[in-house]
């Protein structure tokens, strides 16, 4: 899983948060990601109620780009940017500031499951 994630990884980290226009283009992968129906189900699977104190079956996009993690001084996503968003190390278990590995109360996510979420990131994190 963190060989995927890696290649993810180092494929953003010589590309600048993309235009909104950009369409994937530059060192991120060209397989558009959807907010809604390729990030949501993999993030809204916790529970919300029970994890995260009554926001629902989902994180809603607001919630989670350019949002200040309530752990520590770093964003939540941080479009552009995966290695940097505290989402991806919480899901990773890599450079955490405090707390578990995410899901707590969950199998961890698979490579492909990851490498969706990073690439999403990296394609800028758009709400669609």
């Amino acid at each position: 899983m963190r060989l995927l994630l890696a290649v993810v990884l180092v494929a953003c980290a010589t590309h600048s948060t993309p235009s909104p226009d950009a369409g994937g283009s530059g060192s991120c992968p060209t397989t558009a990601v959807s907010f809604q129906h390729d990030v949501v189900p993999l993030i809204g699977h916790c529970g919300g109620e029970l994890c995260h104190g009554g926001i629902g079956t989902s994180w809603p996009y607001a919630s989670l780009v350019n949002q200040p993690a309530t752990q520590c001084d770093r964003e939540l996503v941080k479009p552009g940017d995966p290695s940097n968003s505290y989402l991806v190390q919480k899901l990773d278990g890599v450079d955490m500031c405090t707390g578990s590995r995410m899901p707590k109360l969950g199998t961890p996510l698979t490579a492909d499951q990851m490498a969706t979420i990073t690439t999403w990131i990296c394609q800028g994190a758009a709400n669609n």
